[in-house]
């Protein structure tokens, strides 16, 4: 794993995408739209174009290795099928879990600088999509916001776009009598921004707002003041109904469900760095989707998490993160803007919750995520931590560290991975030196304050090392883990060492470690000890060295964090 790859490399650049076959056959199922379908979605793309005011909404679908626009602007759809690997959307299958993709500015990122809508005629700058979740929570496709301009979005905004993606999938699946509307409850009378077909002829299109259509069959006078309360909480409310269309005076009372598309339900919404860019127009936070309670399909907000949440006194807002460990929601607590780790821990795993917290809360240090607050019941933990804007992972994958903003041809910029290294280092070095181990140190648990300096965080796996190694049946990320833990479970110091080495290498060369491969072909990589870690062409020794000696097969031959501190603090000098 040597050199900086090249364009002619790209499959083996791309992340793979696991169980890629079983979502392949899903998808192709929902190609064959017929004239009904198409329309239903003409009009949603149209109608989120101009709530982003976004001169490009498109529906695109991935299957058979191939990206397609079914739905959306000309210039996309009449482009045909493309390959995936080279689209923004087959970024939406890399992560384990769904979530929204966003991209300031194509031009800048590695990922996406080289595809030919980016540098051709199209110029393209910004995208954000939303993927399209079927079945088991196979992602199909993406709703897509694309813009000629560098653009910036904000998370509420990103909810609502994901919101827009469940009635898209409803409508490719073919539920396309089920009434939908998306009202603004910030004006007295509820305007509405949307309604599809199936609303207009079950309910009526009298009026431009929600109060023009219906009436109320309980209260005769301005009725929507009686849900101001729950709509200023943003919590979801029913209202009883009598249709007000004069073709069908008599109609029986409905039930619809008010639902606030604000909020993400369980897609994972990114926390980005403060754009320079400007904003898309951000749709009203008061943006509720409008249901037949008995048809009602948008995701709940998981009312356990919102439960123990309110046990440290922090309103919830869009979801972070989701693990096998726990879920992490963007929140407020005391007016401060945090993030509100949620750990719903059986019996035996209460002790590492506790652990984690306490990590947290005791070690202070400014490579370190700050703990706020924390609290343990029964049921869980919940802990308040400081909010980060983004992680080394999307980082990485996106150029940062490269000259010229190219993951395919670039030269890494070593002053911004020295600096970025040396503060991972500092912060480790911290751990081992109170006797703990971090044990899952990768991109994604290395995260970047406001200021943009390093914090190392989620410390689920952590343990507390009383003797130079101990046994343990858990490990971390595979790719970031070195052979004796596979092999014996040994876990030591120099497992965390291994780790900062090989995102030291993902750092230099803009890739991911082991792109292209599958967890069994990776294991068995690392059994084998096949690989090994060596810098691109260009790096200075010194740095080329402290990959070199991290990665060691055997654990005594690596250094420790104290020797890389000092070894990255003489770079920074000779860079300087």
């Amino acid at each position: 794993m040597g050199a900086c790859a090249s364009r002619a490399d790209l499959p083996d650049i791309v992340p793979a995408v696991c169980n890629d076959g079983e979502r392949n056959a899903a998808t192709c199922e929902l190609t064959r739209l017929h004239k009904d379908q198409r329309q239903e979605l003409r009009s949603l793309t149209g109608m989120t174009a101009r709530l982003f005011d976004v001169p490009f909404c498109s529906l695109t679908l991935l299957a058979d290795q191939k990206s397609h626009a079914i739905v959306g602007h000309p210039q996309w759809t009449a482009g045909g099928r493309h390959d995936r690997r080279k689209s923004f959307c087959h970024y939406l299958l890399v992560p384990q879990r769904p979530e929204v993709l966003v991209v300031s500015d194509a031009s800048r990122d590695g990922r996406f600088s080289h595809l030919d809508v980016v540098k051709g005629w199209l110029h393209l700058r910004f995208y954000a999509g939303a993927p399209l979740l079927i079945g088991g929570g196979a992602r199909a496709g993406a709703l897509c916001l694309l813009d000629r301009r560098a653009r910036a979005i904000d998370a509420e905004s990103m909810a609502v776009l994901w919101n827009i993606s469940t009635i898209a999938v409803r409508y490719l699946q073919g539920h396309l009598d089920e009434p939908c509307a998306i009202c603004d409850v910030e004006q007295p009378r509820w305007n509405f921004e949307y309604r599809n077909t199936a609303w207009c002829k079950a309910l009526g299109q009298r009026g431009d707002s929600f109060w023009d259509s219906h009436t109320s069959p309980t209260i005769s006078k301005e009725p929507w003041t009686r849900h101001l309360e729950a709509i200023g909480d943003c919590q979801e409310f029913s209202v009883k109904v009598r249709c007000t269309s004069p073709d069908d005076l008599d109609s029986s009372i409905l039930t619809l469900m008010f639902a606030p598309m604000k909020q993400a339900g369980n897609v994972i919404i990114p926390a980005s760095p403060v754009d320079r860019y400007p904003p898309c127009m951000c749709p009203s936070a008061s943006l509720y989707q409008v249901t037949v309670i008995s048809n009602l399909t948008t995701p709940e907000t998981d009312g356990q998490d919102a439960t123990m949440l309110r046990m440290v006194g922090a309103d919830a807002g869009a979801l972070l993160g989701k693990g096998g460990y726990g879920s992490v929601y963007r929140g407020v607590w005391h007016d401060i803007d945090v993030a509100v780790k949620v750990i719903r821990a059986q019996a035996q795993e209460r002790e590492a919750a506790w652990f984690e917290a306490s990590v947290m809360q005791d070690l202070d240090h400014p490579s370190i995520i700050k703990c706020h607050d924390w609290t343990s019941t029964s049921a869980g933990t919940v802990i308040v931590m400081q909010l980060c804007s983004g992680s080394l992972q999307s980082a990485i994958d996106r150029g940062h560290f490269q000259k010229d903003g190219s993951v395919f041809e670039g030269e890494p910029d070593i002053r911004k991975v020295v600096t970025c290294a040396l503060q991972i280092a500092q912060g480790v070095r911290h751990l081992h030196d109170h006797d703990i181990i971090h044990a899952d140190l990768n991109g994604n648990n290395v995260l970047f304050d406001a200021s943009g300096c390093v914090r190392i965080t989620d410390f689920g796996l952590s343990r507390l090392l009383h003797s130079r190694e101990i046994e343990s049946d858990e490990f971390g990320t595979v790719t970031h883990t070195p052979r004796e833990m596979l092999v014996t479970g040994t876990l030591s110091k120099k497992v965390d060492v291994y780790a900062f080495g090989v995102l030291m290498w993902e750092m230099l060369s803009s890739r991911r470690a082991y792109a292209g491969l599958r967890y069994p072909e990776i294991v068995a990589s690392k059994v084998r000890d096949t690989v090994r870690w060596c810098a691109p062409r260009g790096v200075p020794t010194g740095v080329a060295r402290i990959v070199e000696l991290c990665t060691l097969r055997d654990p005594a031959s690596r250094l420790d964090f104290s020797e890389i501190e000092s070894m990255l603090v003489a770079e920074a000098r000779h860079i300087e």
